[in-house]
């Protein structure tokens, strides 16, 4: 029996402006395993807000549990959060994520539409049995 080793790709960069949409803009980014290198987010609004991602392979709800939960400090000037997790947020279903008000687990608030940016760079995992 080998080791088992994880391949990592270069990570894809891509981007998601706020639409205001109902549920906190549920989107999936990658509906397969993925490692998400780094997130970037900014926050327009006065108050914080919050990213919250979900290791699913379809759209993220209110009644979902997020897998973590970040904060956007807020700032109408422009306020952010920068992360680049040591060996990435591996996630086995999917990358998907949710914008929303507040910051418990299943708030649905909308985010207003183009009041945060998310930029992020994610690839993806696959597994290596060596013998």
């Amino acid at each position: 029996m080998g080791l088992i080793n994880p391949i990592n790709i270069p990570p894809v960069p891509g981007h998601f402006i706020s639409a205001g949409a109902a549920g906190g803009d549920p989107t999936v980014v990658k509906a397969n395993p993925s490692s998400v290198k780094y997130l970037m987010a900014s926050n327009i609004n006065a108050a914080a807000r919050y990213l919250k991602v979900y290791n699913k392979s379809s759209a993220p709800t209110s009644s979902d549990t997020p897998v973590h939960t970040f904060i956007i400090p807020g700032n109408t000037a422009g306020a952010g959060t920068n992360l680049a997790p040591e060996g990435g947020i591996n996630l086995d279903k999917g990358f998907a994520f949710r914008l929303v008000t507040g910051a418990a687990d299943n708030d649905n608030t909308a985010v207003a539409s183009a009041e945060i940016i998310v930029n992020w760079g994610n690839s993806s995992f696959g597994i290596d049995t060596q013998e």
